[in-house]
C-alpha cells in the first residue's frame, strides 16, 4: 500500500512474468500514490505544541535571511520555497527536506550492495523524522531551539537501518579514518546520500546546504570547500558533471594507474604536432588576406618539421620551455634577420600547458588500453 507495485518488483529483481500474473487477478488497478507524506509526517511526529509556535515564529523572524541565504539549494528545479509557516511545521526539517529524504531513500533501493528488501516510503521517513529527535546517534530532541536536519544526521538513521550499501559505509569510514578534518567525514555522508537524487547537483554550495547545522549559523560553503579539496588530494572524491562524488574501489584503481603515466618528450612533441595540425586545419586559419587584395596559404612547421607542406609564406612555429624562451628567442631573431620570407612564432609552454598535455596522454592510453581489453573480450 506504500509503493507502485512495479517499482518494488523492479527493486527486487522478481521475474516480470510474476507481476504480469498478479495484476491479472484483480479486475480495478488501484494506485495509492505517496503525496501526502509530508502531511503526514508533520501532524503525526512534527506537529508543536501552541506554546513553542510563538517562539518558533520569532526564530524564523529574526532569521529570515540568513535562512533564505544559506539554506537554499541552487541548479534544481525543486520547490525550495521557505516561508514562516512551513517552517514551523515542519521545523526541524526545512520544507523541501522531506521530499529530498523520500528521493534519497527510493535512489538508494536501486544502488547495488544495498538491502534488497526497504520499507515503503511513507513508512521510512514518518520512522526516521520519529527517530531524527530520539536516537542516540541523533538526539535532535535535546539540540538547542534552532538545530536543523542535516544530511549527515539522516545518514547515521539509514546507517543503522541497514540502508546504506557495504561499499559505500566501508568508504566513509576510511574518510573518517584517514582525514582529521571532521568537516571532510560530513561531506562524504552528504555525497553519498546526494548520488542517489537524479535531480539536485552536488556543487560545494548544495552540499553545504544540506549540511547547514543551525537557524542561526553561518554559511558552511568554504569549510566544505576546504574538504573537498582535502579529499579530492586523498583520492576520495572527483569533480564530474553532476558535482562530486565518492570514488569506488574500480575508479580509485583506474585513477592511480592513470596518474602513474607520465608523456616522454617524444610522446609531447607528437601530441603537439596533432593539436597544431588540428588547429590549421580550419580553412581561415591556413590562409592570410592581405588587404582584401590576395590571399596567400601558409606552410605550417613545428620546431623544424613540417605540418602543413602546401603554402606560400612558411610559418614556423618554435614551442620553447619556460626556462628557455630567453635563449631560444635570441637564436629565433638572428634567425629571421636572414630568412626575409619566413613567419617566425616562439610558443612558450607554461605549466599549466604541460600539465594539459600531460592529462591528454593519459587519458588517450587510458581509452587505448580499453579498446585493448574490449578486442579480446
Amino acid at each position: 500500500s506504500q509503493e507502485k507495485l512495479n517499482e518494488v518488483v523492479t527493486a527486487l529483481d522478481s521475474k516480470k512474468i510474476e507481476l504480469a500474473r498478479l495484476q491479472d487477478r484483480f479486475r480495478i488497478t488501484v494506485d495509492l500514490k505517496q503525496a501526502d507524506i509530508t502531511e503526514v509526517t508533520a501532524k503525526r511526529v512534527l506537529a508543536k505544541k501552541d506554546g513553542v509556535v510563538p517562539s518558533l515564529e520569532g526564530l524564523y523572524n529574526h532569521n529570515e535571511g540568513r535562512i533564505k541565504d544559506s539554506c537554499m539549494l541552487e541548479r534544481t528545479a525543486r520547490n525550495l520555497d521557505i516561508n514562516k509557516h512551513e517552517f514551523v511545521r515542519l521545523y526541524p526539517y526545512l520544507p523541501y527536506q522531506i521530499d529530498l529524504c523520500i528521493d534519497i531513500v527510493a535512489g538508494l533501493r536501486l544502488k547495488r550492495g544495498a538491502h534488497r528488501h526497504v520499507g515503503g516510503s511513507n513508512r521510512t521517513i514518518i520512522k526516521q523524522a520519529q527517530q531524527m529527535m530520539i536516537n542516540d546517534r541523533t538526539r535532535l530532541a535535546d539540540a538547542p531551539v534552532g538545530a536543523l536536519v542535516t544530511l549527515d544526521k539522516v545518514y547515521e538513521l539509514l546507517e543503522v537501518g541497514n540502508l546504506i550499501p557495504t561499499e559505500v559505509s566501508s568508504e566513509i569510514a576510511n574518510v573518517a579514518a584517514r582525514l582529521p578534518n571532521p568537516m571532510a567525514h560530513k561531506v562524504a555522508k552528504a555525497i553519498a546520500l546526494l548520488e542517489s537524487v537524479k535531480d539536485l547537483p552536488r556543487t560545494p554550495h548544495n552540499i553545504a546546504v544540506v549540511l547547514h547545522p543551525s537557524v542561526t549559523s553561518q554559511s558552511l560553503k568554504k569549510e566544505v570547500e576546504e574538504a573537498l579539496g582535502e579529499m579530492e588530494i586523498a583520492q576520495f572524491v572527483r569533480s564530474t558533471e553532476e558535482g562530486f562524488k565518492l570514488l569506488t574501489v574500480q575508479e580509485k584503481t583506474w585513477e592511480t594507474r592513470r596518474s602513474g603515466l607520465e608523456p616522454r618528450e617524444a610522446d609531447r612533441h607528437s601530441i603537439n604536432r596533432e593539436v597544431v595540425k588540428e588547429i590549421f586545419s580550419e580553412p581561415k586559419l591556413r590562409t592570410h588576406l592581405y588587404k582584401n587584395l590576395r590571399s596567400f596559404r601558409l606552410k605550417i612547421s613545428l620546431d623544424g618539421e613540417i605540418v602543413e607542406g602546401e603554402g606560400d609564406i612558411p610559418l614556423k612555429l618554435q614551442i620553447a620551455e619556460e626556462a628557455d624562451k630567453g635563449k631560444i628567442s635570441e637564436e629565433l631573431r638572428a634567425e629571421s634577420a636572414s630568412s626575409l620570407n619566413d613567419v617566425y612564432w616562439l610558443v612558450p609552454v607554461t605549466d599549466s600547458l604541460r600539465m594539459l598535455v600531460a592529462e591528454y596522454y593519459r587519458s588517450r592510453e587510458m581509452v587505448a588500453e580499453s579498446d585493448r581489453l574490449a578486442a579480446q573480450q
